[in-house]
């Protein structure tokens, strides 16, 4: 009985270091994926069709997405190809898929929004263009922190069978819908969803005051709406659109909707969500900064609006801030150091629009200007493995929007030459020899490096409203 205790006891000293190791090892830059959209089992020749892929931030590092070379941060994409496609899939092919709006042959898109810190959701969505070939294709993709790493490869994918002809029937439109203007009494405003796979260029509007018959053209335009003020008080029009190609090929009809023209408003159809919600916050560092400016676009049919808030991206948004016909509010009495999102929907007699889909976002900061120190207590450590282990105090009293990390091979370092790595919220981060490769550093065993850091302070809500630190002390390790 001993010796199996023994046993026991040995076998537990094994493995409980090893549980531990392996939590200590949680990738930086990892993610589940979530779900992903349905797609046509079968498309067109050149036929255009929207999908997207719902991924989670399970590593220790944010995400970014910044445009602008002047930022430090290595944006997040969805790149394409994967060890599980052919020989010419590998990551960064050039997809056979890779529509006109992505953001180059081997990338489809960015995240969304331009912030995803651990445990958040964002959806990669994006156009994919069949092949001008018939055949059945394997479009793979996996996400890239560009300049930094691949995360890692599960084989996503969408399979697709492109036919033997091109589609030549346009699609029908969508969303066909009419209501009293709300600019004016006189008229009624009809609106339809425009078709964006490249198959239709034109549009037919045609009325009646029969649901069944007697229908006319009023309209053809490569328009998604149009201002009826051809009508009679008290008289019911019916309305139905087709899409064409060239005027030659014709969608088939929509379904009729029906208006009753009014002398005063009147609401035959729950006004459509509100579009264009942005925020206004431009107060520079060292104002009274309390208050954002919101403003959305008018929504044909709408009497009133309702915005509401939250202090979290995917929050319920149940406060209400404002309800009444404006298309602009202030909101005032807001907390520095807090970020802000908003959605609005729209109003009638016939009930409410869907809030917005994706929210307007502020960052509220101090009313008095922070005093930036240096970071403090920089620490280096020269790994076996040839990274470097960094860590540092978070200073006090402000909000860090992120640190930068600045390497060079001697102790002056060259504004000229910026070697650097940023977009860390977290106060200590591990730089392996392919990072330092990515930023411009050849790492050579024996050689001393040297490092300093800074971090940005957001002072408002677009990209011109960062403060920057002084730098640290300049730490140096030798390269193992």
């Amino acid at each position: 009985m001993k010796k199996v205790l023994v046993f026991i006891a040995l076998f537990a000293l094994i493995i409980i270091p090893f549980q531990k190791s392996e939590a200590a090892a949680k990738p930086a830059y990892d993610y589940d994926l979530v779900y992903q959209s349905p797609y046509p089992a079968t498309m067109s020749p050149g036929q255009t069709t929207n999908v997207w892929i719902e991924v989670k931030n399970t590593g220790t590092n944010t995400w970014w997405d910044y445009q602008d070379p002047a930022y430090p941060f290595h944006p997040v994409r969805l790149g394409t190809g994967s060890q599980y496609g052919t020989l010419n899939q590998q990551r960064d092919y050039p997809s056979e898929f890779a529509a006109g709006n992505w953001l180059s042959s081997n990338r489809a898109t960015n995240i969304d929004p331009i912030v995803i810190k651990p445990g958040w959701n964002t959806r990669f969505q994006f156009d994919i263009q069949a092949p001008t070939t018939p055949g059945t294709y394997k479009a793979y993709f996996t996400p890239v922190v560009d300049g930094i790493t691949w995360m890692k490869d599960m084989g996503i994918y969408w399979e697709i069978t492109v036919s033997g002809t091109s589609q030549t029937v346009p699609i029908v439109p969508l969303n066909l819908n009419v209501s009293q203007c709300t600019t004016t009494t006189s008229a009624l405003c009809i609106s339809w969803g425009t078709v964006v796979n490249g198959l239709s260029n034109n549009y037919e509007l045609y009325r009646s005051t029969n649901a069944s018959s007697g229908f006319s053209r009023i309209y053809s335009g490569n328009l998604g709406l149009y201002q009826d003020s051809d009508i009679v008080t008290g008289t019911t029009y019916y309305y139905k659109v087709r899409s064409s190609f060239d005027n030659q090929n014709y969608s088939d009809y929509t379904s009729v909707v029906s208006a009753t023209a009014n002398s005063s408003s009147n609401q035959s159809q729950i006004p459509a969500t509100p579009e264009g919600l942005s925020v206004q916050y431009g107060a520079p560092l060292g104002t009274v900064a309390s208050s954002s400016d919101i403003s959305w676009n008018s929504s044909v049919g709408a009497t009133s609006y309702e915005l509401h808030r939250d202090t979290s991206y995917y929050g319920s948004y149940a406060t209400i801030v404002y309800s009444g016909s404006n298309t602009k509010f202030t909101d005032t009495g807001l907390s520095s150091g807090v970020r802000y999102y908003y959605k609005v929907l729209a109003k009638n007699t016939m009930g409410s629009s869907q809030l917005s889909t994706f929210p307007a976002e502020v960052f509220i900061t101090s009313g008095t200007a922070p005093v930036l120190t240096a970071p403090n207590a920089l620490t280096v450590i020269a790994r076996n493995d040839g990274s470097f282990y960094l860590s540092w105090d978070a200073p006090l009293n402000v909000n860090v929007y992120g640190y930068t990390i600045r390497v060079s091979d001697t102790s002056v370092f060259d504004p000229n030459s910026d070697h650097s790595i940023g977009g860390f919220t977290e106060t200590n981060v591990t730089i392996d020899k392919a990072t330092m490769t990515d930023i411009g550093i050849n790492p050579v065993s024996g050689n001393t490096y040297y490092f300093k850091l800074d971090y940005m302070v957001a002072t408002a809500s677009d990209s011109s409203g960062y403060a920057t630190s002084p730098d640290s002390s300049i730490v140096s390790a030798v390269e193992k």
